[in-house]
């Protein structure tokens, strides 16, 4: 699957084809759910739709019940949940199927304190353009704006990250109880972060942009790759990640395990299962790859 500003783009890996494009604006990144059977998309105005793989049709469809909307928000890695920070500042898990909340915490205005938002003023006012009104106290104007609040779900299901370095927490997706978040985590939320999985996660950016795998619980460096990176993308496989550099407009597919970068040509995205490699580049060409050979074994 393939995400842009475009919509979604399905294909199938043998033979390697184009099966569908759902078209569609301001989505939040999709995800394949736990057995492979279905994906799943939600977009920024809350439009939920489940679809079948097998005969790529709509299985469930429907507009979700948050009123007020999400501030910002991400689908868990099995396509099951919304992680949704709502326009009270309060977070909340919920289950896309079911239509309901299976977990709440409260209002948590702190994290305003490191927020980034994009608000347009004046774009219901009398005064449209740079100069406009509107209700500070009227947080929901923040739904469907750019806003930016970590959320991370655990590729194995366990484990929730959401908040910024000035408040953050810690779920079991499981129990549904808060653990203990490390203070030294909770600092690198400002940087780009992907969780590996429930105990390890790969910090990139800030002071010296090398890239760093960190004990969730304590906090504690693992490992140190010296590979600069100012942003981190998963790959489906937590021995890779793919690793942006903006001062060379580069990326990698990086191996945490050898600790060097995957010898393949010139990539905009990647994605790993088993022993497949998917990459796209800046021209839209998807190829797929076998480890340790860098020629294509479709595209």
């Amino acid at each position: 699957m393939i995400q842009d500003l475009a919509g979604v783009y399905l294909l199938s890996r043998n033979p390697l084809q184009l099966l569908m494009h759902i078209k569609g604006q301001n989505m939040y990144e999709s995800k394949f759910s736990a057995d492979s059977e279905s994906f799943t998309t939600v977009t920024l105005p809350l439009t939920y739709t489940k679809w079948s793989l097998a005969d790529r049709r709509k299985v469930e469809a429907r507009v979700l019940d948050i009123s007020g909307g999400c501030i910002d928000a991400a689908i868990s890695n099995d396509g099951a949940f919304l992680g949704c920070y709502r326009s009270d500042f309060s977070f909340g898990l919920f289950d896309l199927s079911a239509d309901v909340w299976v977990y709440s915490e409260a209002n948590r205005t702190a994290v305003l304190d490191r927020m980034f938002a994009r608000v347009p003023f004046g774009a219901d006012t009398a005064y449209p353009g740079p100069v406009g009104f509107f209700i500070s106290g009227n947080t929901s104007r923040f739904a469907h704006s750019v806003v930016t609040i970590p959320i991370h779900f655990s590729p194995d299901g366990q484990t929730l990250l959401a908040g910024n370095e000035t408040d953050a927490f810690r779920l079991n997706l499981a129990t549904r109880k808060k653990e203990s978040l490390s203070r030294a985590i909770q600092k690198r939320l400002a940087d780009s972060m992907i969780l590996l999985d429930a105990g390890r996660a790969l910090a990139a950016g800030g002071t010296s942009q090398d890239v760093a795998m960190l004990s969730v619980t304590a906090g504690t460096m693992l490992q140190k790759f010296p590979h600069p990176a100012d942003f981190l993308r998963a790959t489906g496989n937590p021995r890779y990640a793919v690793l942006y550099t903006e001062a060379t407009s580069s990326a990698v597919l990086f191996d945490l395990q050898q600790g060097r970068s995957v010898d393949l040509p010139p990539l905009l995205g990647a994605a790993v299962h088993e022993n497949e490699i998917a990459t796209v580049n800046a021209d839209g060409q998807v190829s797929l790859f076998m480890p340790a050979k860098n020629i294509p074994s479709q595209t």
